[in-house]
Protein backbone atom coordinates (compact mmCIF):
# COMPACT_ATOMS: atom_id res chain seq x y z
CA UNK A 1 0.00 0.00 0.00
CA UNK A 2 1.75 3.15 -1.22
CA UNK A 3 -0.86 5.90 -0.80
CA UNK A 4 -4.06 4.88 0.89
CA UNK A 5 -6.37 1.94 1.32
CA UNK A 6 -9.85 1.77 2.73
CA UNK A 7 -11.25 -1.69 3.12
CA UNK A 8 -14.10 -2.86 5.27
CA UNK A 9 -13.72 -6.60 4.94
CA UNK A 10 -11.47 -9.14 3.30
CA UNK A 11 -9.06 -7.15 1.13
CA UNK A 12 -6.35 -9.72 0.30
CA UNK A 13 -4.58 -7.76 -2.44
CA UNK A 14 -2.55 -4.76 -3.35
CA UNK A 15 -3.26 -1.19 -4.32
CA UNK A 16 -0.62 1.33 -5.32
CA UNK A 17 -2.81 4.45 -5.09
CA UNK A 18 -6.25 4.20 -3.50
CA UNK A 19 -8.43 1.17 -2.98
CA UNK A 20 -11.86 1.20 -1.45
CA UNK A 21 -13.28 -2.23 -0.89
CA UNK A 22 -16.20 -3.31 1.21
CA UNK A 23 -15.88 -7.06 0.91
CA UNK A 24 -13.75 -9.66 -0.81
CA UNK A 25 -11.26 -7.83 -3.02
CA UNK A 26 -8.79 -10.61 -3.93
CA UNK A 27 -6.85 -8.82 -6.67
CA UNK A 28 -4.71 -5.90 -7.62
CA UNK A 29 -5.35 -2.28 -8.45
CA UNK A 30 -2.65 0.13 -9.55
CA UNK A 31 -4.65 3.38 -9.29
CA UNK A 32 -8.12 3.36 -7.76
CA UNK A 33 -10.32 0.41 -6.99
CA UNK A 34 -13.75 0.61 -5.42
CA UNK A 35 -15.37 -2.71 -4.80
CA UNK A 36 -18.30 -3.64 -2.64
CA UNK A 37 -18.12 -7.40 -2.92
CA UNK A 38 -16.13 -10.05 -4.72
CA UNK A 39 -13.68 -8.12 -6.89
CA UNK A 40 -11.44 -10.76 -8.40
CA UNK A 41 -9.15 -9.30 -11.02
CA UNK A 42 -6.91 -6.45 -11.95
CA UNK A 43 -7.46 -2.80 -12.68
CA UNK A 44 -4.74 -0.45 -13.85
CA UNK A 45 -6.64 2.83 -13.48
CA UNK A 46 -10.07 2.86 -11.85
CA UNK A 47 -12.25 -0.06 -10.93
CA UNK A 48 -15.60 0.14 -9.26
CA UNK A 49 -17.20 -3.16 -8.52
CA UNK A 50 -20.15 -3.99 -6.35
CA UNK A 51 -20.16 -7.76 -6.61
CA UNK A 52 -18.33 -10.50 -8.45
CA UNK A 53 -15.84 -8.71 -10.68
CA UNK A 54 -13.80 -11.46 -12.29
CA UNK A 55 -11.62 -10.03 -15.02
CA UNK A 56 -9.40 -7.18 -16.00
CA UNK A 57 -9.90 -3.51 -16.65
CA UNK A 58 -7.16 -1.24 -17.97
CA UNK A 59 -8.88 2.13 -17.49
CA UNK A 60 -12.17 2.18 -15.61
CA UNK A 61 -14.43 -0.66 -14.70
CA UNK A 62 -17.72 -0.35 -12.90
CA UNK A 63 -19.37 -3.62 -12.13
CA UNK A 64 -22.21 -4.36 -9.79
CA UNK A 65 -22.34 -8.12 -10.07
CA UNK A 66 -20.67 -10.90 -12.01
CA UNK A 67 -18.22 -9.15 -14.34
CA UNK A 68 -16.35 -11.93 -16.09
CA UNK A 69 -14.30 -10.47 -18.90
CA UNK A 70 -12.07 -7.66 -19.96
CA UNK A 71 -12.52 -3.96 -20.50
CA UNK A 72 -9.84 -1.71 -21.90
CA UNK A 73 -11.48 1.66 -21.25
CA UNK A 74 -14.67 1.78 -19.23
CA UNK A 75 -16.95 -1.03 -18.24
CA UNK A 76 -20.12 -0.65 -16.26
CA UNK A 77 -21.78 -3.90 -15.43
CA UNK A 78 -24.52 -4.61 -12.97
CA UNK A 79 -24.74 -8.37 -13.32
CA UNK A 80 -23.23 -11.11 -15.43
CA UNK A 81 -20.87 -9.34 -17.82
CA UNK A 82 -19.18 -12.13 -19.73
CA UNK A 83 -17.21 -10.75 -22.63
CA UNK A 84 -14.98 -7.99 -23.80
CA UNK A 85 -15.38 -4.29 -24.26
CA UNK A 86 -12.69 -2.09 -25.74
CA UNK A 87 -14.21 1.31 -24.96
CA UNK A 88 -17.32 1.48 -22.81
CA UNK A 89 -19.62 -1.27 -21.71
CA UNK A 90 -22.67 -0.83 -19.56
CA UNK A 91 -24.46 -4.02 -18.70
CA UNK A 92 -27.03 -4.73 -16.07
CA UNK A 93 -27.37 -8.46 -16.52
CA UNK A 94 -26.01 -11.17 -18.77
CA UNK A 95 -23.74 -9.37 -21.24
CA UNK A 96 -22.16 -12.12 -23.30
CA UNK A 97 -20.33 -10.74 -26.28
CA UNK A 98 -18.04 -8.07 -27.55
CA UNK A 99 -18.36 -4.36 -28.00
CA UNK A 100 -15.72 -2.22 -29.64
CA UNK A 101 -17.11 1.21 -28.70
CA UNK A 102 -20.12 1.46 -26.42
CA UNK A 103 -22.33 -1.30 -25.18
CA UNK A 104 -25.24 -0.87 -22.84
CA UNK A 105 -26.98 -4.04 -21.89
CA UNK A 106 -29.49 -4.68 -19.17
CA UNK A 107 -30.04 -8.40 -19.60
CA UNK A 108 -28.94 -11.16 -21.93
CA UNK A 109 -26.78 -9.45 -24.54
CA UNK A 110 -25.41 -12.28 -26.65
CA UNK A 111 -23.72 -10.90 -29.72
CA UNK A 112 -21.49 -8.22 -31.06
CA UNK A 113 -21.77 -4.49 -31.42
CA UNK A 114 -19.21 -2.40 -33.25
CA UNK A 115 -20.38 1.07 -32.20
CA UNK A 116 -23.15 1.33 -29.64
CA UNK A 117 -25.45 -1.35 -28.37
CA UNK A 118 -28.15 -0.89 -25.79
CA UNK A 119 -29.95 -4.03 -24.89
CA UNK A 120 -32.22 -4.67 -21.97
CA UNK A 121 -32.90 -8.37 -22.44
CA UNK A 122 -32.09 -11.11 -24.91
CA UNK A 123 -30.06 -9.42 -27.63
CA UNK A 124 -28.84 -12.23 -29.86
CA UNK A 125 -27.31 -10.75 -32.98
CA UNK A 126 -25.15 -8.04 -34.36
CA UNK A 127 -25.42 -4.30 -34.57
CA UNK A 128 -23.03 -2.16 -36.55
CA UNK A 129 -24.11 1.27 -35.26
CA UNK A 130 -26.73 1.52 -32.54
CA UNK A 131 -28.97 -1.16 -31.17
CA UNK A 132 -31.42 -0.66 -28.37
CA UNK A 133 -33.26 -3.76 -27.36
CA UNK A 134 -35.29 -4.40 -24.27
CA UNK A 135 -36.17 -8.04 -24.79
CA UNK A 136 -35.61 -10.73 -27.39
CA UNK A 137 -33.74 -8.98 -30.18
CA UNK A 138 -32.70 -11.76 -32.53
CA UNK A 139 -31.35 -10.31 -35.72
CA UNK A 140 -29.25 -7.62 -37.23
CA UNK A 141 -29.45 -3.87 -37.31
CA UNK A 142 -27.19 -1.73 -39.43
CA UNK A 143 -28.10 1.67 -37.94
CA UNK A 144 -30.50 1.90 -35.03
CA UNK A 145 -32.73 -0.75 -33.57
CA UNK A 146 -34.94 -0.28 -30.56
CA UNK A 147 -36.83 -3.34 -29.47
CA UNK A 148 -38.55 -4.08 -26.23
CA UNK A 149 -39.61 -7.67 -26.82
CA UNK A 150 -39.37 -10.30 -29.53
CA UNK A 151 -37.68 -8.55 -32.46
CA UNK A 152 -36.39 -11.51 -34.55
CA UNK A 153 -35.66 -9.73 -37.84
CA UNK A 154 -33.56 -7.19 -39.63
CA UNK A 155 -33.75 -3.43 -39.72
CA UNK A 156 -31.62 -1.30 -42.02
CA UNK A 157 -32.24 2.11 -40.43
CA UNK A 158 -34.27 2.38 -37.26
CA UNK A 159 -36.62 -0.07 -35.66
CA UNK A 160 -38.53 0.49 -32.47
CA UNK A 161 -40.48 -2.48 -31.28
CA UNK A 162 -41.90 -3.19 -27.88
CA UNK A 163 -43.23 -6.70 -28.40
CA UNK A 164 -43.40 -9.28 -31.16
CA UNK A 165 -42.01 -7.49 -34.20
CA UNK A 166 -41.56 -10.20 -36.81
CA UNK A 167 -40.74 -8.53 -40.10
CA UNK A 168 -38.61 -5.96 -41.74
CA UNK A 169 -38.36 -2.22 -41.52
CA UNK A 170 -36.26 -0.13 -43.87
CA UNK A 171 -36.60 3.25 -42.13
CA UNK A 172 -38.36 3.46 -38.78
CA UNK A 173 -40.66 0.98 -37.15
CA UNK A 174 -42.31 1.41 -33.80
CA UNK A 175 -44.26 -1.58 -32.65
CA UNK A 176 -45.45 -2.41 -29.19
CA UNK A 177 -46.94 -5.84 -29.72
CA UNK A 178 -47.43 -8.41 -32.46
CA UNK A 179 -46.17 -6.81 -35.67
CA UNK A 180 -45.60 -9.81 -38.03
CA UNK A 181 -45.21 -7.92 -41.30
CA UNK A 182 -43.33 -5.26 -43.17
CA UNK A 183 -43.12 -1.52 -42.85
CA UNK A 184 -41.24 0.67 -45.27
CA UNK A 185 -41.33 4.01 -43.42
CA UNK A 186 -42.83 4.41 -39.97
CA UNK A 187 -45.16 2.17 -38.04
CA UNK A 188 -46.29 2.71 -34.51
CA UNK A 189 -48.34 -0.10 -33.11
CA UNK A 190 -49.11 -1.00 -29.55
CA UNK A 191 -50.81 -4.34 -30.07
CA UNK A 192 -51.54 -6.71 -32.93
CA UNK A 193 -50.29 -4.86 -36.01
CA UNK A 194 -50.42 -7.44 -38.80
CA UNK A 195 -49.89 -5.86 -42.18
CA UNK A 196 -48.02 -3.27 -44.11
CA UNK A 197 -47.62 0.46 -43.80
CA UNK A 198 -45.82 2.57 -46.36
CA UNK A 199 -45.68 5.84 -44.39
CA UNK A 200 -46.96 6.09 -40.84
CA UNK A 201 -49.16 3.75 -38.89
CA UNK A 202 -50.15 4.23 -35.29
CA UNK A 203 -52.15 1.44 -33.81
CA UNK A 204 -52.81 0.62 -30.21
CA UNK A 205 -54.62 -2.68 -30.60
CA UNK A 206 -55.55 -5.08 -33.38
CA UNK A 207 -54.44 -3.35 -36.56
CA UNK A 208 -54.78 -6.01 -39.27
CA UNK A 209 -54.43 -4.38 -42.66
CA UNK A 210 -52.66 -1.73 -44.61
CA UNK A 211 -52.13 1.97 -44.21
CA UNK A 212 -50.54 4.14 -46.87
CA UNK A 213 -50.24 7.42 -44.93
CA UNK A 214 -51.33 7.64 -41.31
CA UNK A 215 -53.52 5.32 -39.33
CA UNK A 216 -54.47 5.86 -35.72
CA UNK A 217 -56.34 3.01 -34.16
CA UNK A 218 -56.89 2.27 -30.53
CA UNK A 219 -58.73 -1.04 -30.78
CA UNK A 220 -59.72 -3.56 -33.45
CA UNK A 221 -58.83 -1.94 -36.76
CA UNK A 222 -59.04 -4.87 -39.26
CA UNK A 223 -59.01 -2.86 -42.50
CA UNK A 224 -57.40 -0.11 -44.47
CA UNK A 225 -56.90 3.60 -43.97
CA UNK A 226 -55.39 5.94 -46.53
CA UNK A 227 -55.22 9.16 -44.47
CA UNK A 228 -56.05 9.99 -40.85
CA UNK A 229 -59.12 9.67 -38.71
CA UNK A 230 -58.99 11.79 -35.54
CA UNK A 231 -60.55 10.05 -32.58
CA UNK A 232 -62.44 13.13 -31.45
CA UNK A 233 -64.26 13.41 -34.81
CA UNK A 234 -65.29 9.77 -34.90
CA UNK A 235 -65.84 8.66 -31.31
CA UNK A 236 -67.87 5.71 -32.53
CA UNK A 237 -64.71 4.20 -34.00
CA UNK A 238 -62.37 4.70 -31.03
CA UNK A 239 -61.24 3.58 -28.64
CA UNK A 240 -63.00 0.22 -28.68
CA UNK A 241 -65.12 -0.32 -31.79
CA UNK A 242 -63.13 0.70 -34.84
CA UNK A 243 -63.49 -2.05 -37.43
CA UNK A 244 -64.79 -3.19 -40.78
CA UNK A 245 -64.97 -0.96 -43.86
CA UNK A 246 -66.58 2.08 -42.25
CA UNK A 247 -65.92 5.43 -43.88
CA UNK A 248 -62.67 6.85 -42.57
CA UNK A 249 -60.67 8.02 -45.61
CA UNK A 250 -59.83 11.60 -46.45
CA UNK A 251 -60.66 13.04 -43.06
Amino acid sequence: MLRGRICRSGFPGKSTHTSVCRSGFPGKSTHTSVCRSGFQGKSTHTSVCRSGFQGKSTHMSVCRSGFQGKSTHMSVCRSGFQGKSTHMSVCRSGFQGKSTHTSVCRSGFQGKSTHMSICRSGFQGKSTHTSICRSGFQGKSTHTSICRSGFPVKSTHMSVCRSGFQGKSTHMTVCRSGFPGKNTHTSVCRSGFQGKSTHTSICRSGFQGKSTHTSICRSGFPGKSTHTVPRQEHPQFCPTCWGGDKKRDGV
